[in-house]
């Protein structure tokens, strides 16, 4: 009688354990989160009969074993998703998602301007005036000078030609502009082959707006030792569209943006790196 008893007592107790676990929530669990072809397919499971969310919008619901599969198209940016019952919620990661990756942003230089003017003209205090002397906004100017004749500008990373107190007057039609690169190249200038004419912003990067005649950091204004500028237009790569006789170039004695025909000949001062 007692082993009969006993055998009753541990299958009452399997009975009540085997009842708690089928009222038992389940985890919910993800086995697998494929992107292909555009298409997401997400298999996992859960409790029975539940309400399957993904990204917050119903896509299914589990079947009688709590296992549950579907597909959809809608894909979160940073390639995980949120995946929720009426019990819990989850990330999860896509396999075969890549994250997009963000542009990187150039440098906003400074314009180097630290002083301030009144309408008139006259020099006034810089406080309180909300112009860009006071407000001084952007990366600054900093440049480093090389012996092989080059400088690197430390704030966009591009390097820049020296003009020396021989070449500093030479001057060019737009298309023997090019021509003068290559033959930087060809000879390996500064012991690099990649040099190019700059486009219109990279070459009105070097303007010091605190300056003029030329309007540029010492470091191109430094004809004895070898870093000439002149205080006049210089060549850009960049056409003007609206007229591509015309091509876009930047005076250097104060920074002007300007349009000149493509037969005019003025200076060139190449660039590498950048791109």
């Amino acid at each position: 009688m007692r082993a009969t008893r006993d055998v009753m007592h541990v299958l009452a107790v399997s009975v009540v354990v085997l009842a708690a676990m089928v009222g038992q929530a389940q985890a919910l669990t993800v086995t697998r989160a494929l992107l292909s072809g555009g298409t997401l397919t997400v298999s996992g499971y859960g409790n029975t009969g539940s309400t399957i969310r993904w990204e917050g919008r119903v896509v299914t619901t589990s079947d009688q074993r709590g296992t549950f599969t579907f597909t959809t198209t809608v894909v979160p940016t940073d390639c995980t998703g949120t995946l929720s019952d009426e019990v819990s919620a989850i990330g999860v990661g896509i396999e075969g998602c890549m994250v997009e990756s963000l542009p990187s942003l150039a440098a906003v230089l400074v314009t180097g301007q630290t002083e301030c003017w009144d309408v008139k003209g006259d020099g006034v205090p810089c406080a309180g005036t909300r112009q860009d002397g006071e407000i001084r906004a952007g990366v600054g100017l900093r440049y480093t000078s090389h012996a092989n004749g080059t400088i690197t500008d430390q704030s966009t990373g591009l390097v820049w030609e020296k003009k020396t107190a021989a070449n500093q007057f030479d001057a060019y039609m737009w298309d023997e502009a090019f021509a003068y690169v290559a033959s930087l190249n060809a000879v390996r200038f500064g012991g690099y082959d990649d040099w190019r004419l700059p486009n219109v912003r990279e070459l009105a990067s070097l303007i010091d707006y605190g300056k003029f005649n030329p309007a540029v950091s010492s470091e191109f204004d430094d004809c004895g030792n070898g870093s000439c500028t002149v205080g006049g237009s210089y060549w850009s790569s960049t056409t003007t569209v609206s007229a591509p006789i015309l091509a876009w170039r930047v005076n250097f004695y104060d920074g002007a943006h300007l349009v000149g025909g493509k037969t005019f000949t003025i200076r060139v001062r190449a660039v590498r790196g950048g791109s």
